[in-house]
């Protein structure tokens, strides 16, 4: 799998700036083309006033996209130096913009912090980083989800974990980690959740028993998906939610990434994305995420984002 073109979305946050120096490292291991782009904000016309209007947001428009412009030629000019680097600012909402880009343009990849504000930080992605996630099919590479956290300049990718369903669906998204581990150097491991089974007291027994079954299904069906997709890689089966199961196996295996694969919203709320957004917040390094196949637009996409932010919450 070669990654030729990479799509960095900056917005001058400290975030961004910390994220710039690893995302010039995995440009520099892939020999790619790196495009920064910046989204200026549209001022609503009627923030000026009735008659005014059009003109001083015309004008304002201008100016703030030559500022900008100036600003993203600045931006990190020393990490960038020797990579092949365009710079490209355009109007509009950033998610709209970044996800546009990236489908016009061919991009084979995006790169891009995850933002979160205030007290709940923990909780919540950013809303340009969840649209994303939701608007494109392009692969997703996101920073790790904590402040704390800092990430290497020059990154090595020993350990990489691959978080596999027993569907059928995951069988393209093997092969895809397979592919990117062989291109980076590192080992792969795969990683199921099987679903902790909650039963009363007097039903212990059965449902131990039950969780025996699954863990040897799982084990099973994921065996056979190896075989399928031509692959060895070690199986870590663990009972629990996929985020924390991805979590302890992440830090356990000292993963420098995950990669998972992300399901579509469809028809209703079926395959809300809430293990995606759980496991970017939820892992200590960073995390590629790989479409599970060409978007499909649901209905009422705003309401379900809305209410898959309230159920990651929860």
């Amino acid at each position: 799998m070669r990654l030729k073109r990479i799509l960095f979305p900056v917005d001058f946050s400290q975030q961004c700036l910390d994220f710039g120096p690893y995302v010039a490292g995995v440009v520099r291991r892939f020999d790619a083309e790196l495009t920064l782009l910046h989204a200026v904000d549209t001022v609503p016309l009627a923030y000026y006033g009735i008659y005014p209007a059009m003109s001083l947001a015309a004008d304002y428009e201008e100016a703030m996209s030559e500022g900008r412009k100036e600003k993203l030629d600045a931006f990190l000019s020393a990490e960038f130096d020797d990579l092949r680097v365009k710079r490209v600012t355009q109007m509009g909402d950033a998610a709209t913009v970044v996800a546009k880009y990236a489908d016009s343009h061919g991009m084979d990849l995006i790169m891009m912090p995850t933002h979160g504000y205030g007290p709940f930080r923990r909780l919540l992605l950013g809303s340009v980083a969840a649209k994303v996630l939701h608007d494109t099919d392009c692969l997703v590479w996101t920073g790790v989800h904590h402040e704390q956290a800092a990430l290497p300049k020059e990154p090595v990718f020993r350990n990489i974990l691959c978080c596999v369903d027993v569907a059928p669906e995951s069988l393209p998204l093997l092969r895809s980690a397979a592919a990117i581990a062989a291109e980076l150097g590192g080992e792969l491991r795969l990683v199921h959740a099987i679903p902790a089974i909650e039963a009363a007291t007097e039903f212990s027994r059965r449902a131990l028993g039950a969780s025996e079954v699954m863990y040897d299904a799982g084990q099973a069906e994921i065996e056979k998906l190896q075989r399928e997709a031509g692959t060895t890689a070690q199986l870590c089966l663990e009972t629990g939610k996929v985020a924390k199961v991805m979590r302890s196996a992440a830090l356990r295996h000292h993963a420098d990434l995950v990669i998972i694969g992300r399901g579509q919203i469809n028809d209703t709320l079926g395959g809300l994305r809430t293990n995606t957004y759980a496991v970017i917040r939820e892992s200590p390094c960073p995390v590629l995420s790989i479409s599970a196949g060409p978007r499909r637009e649901p209905q009422l996409a705003g309401d379900a984002l809305a209410i898959q932010e309230c159920l990651d919450r929860r």
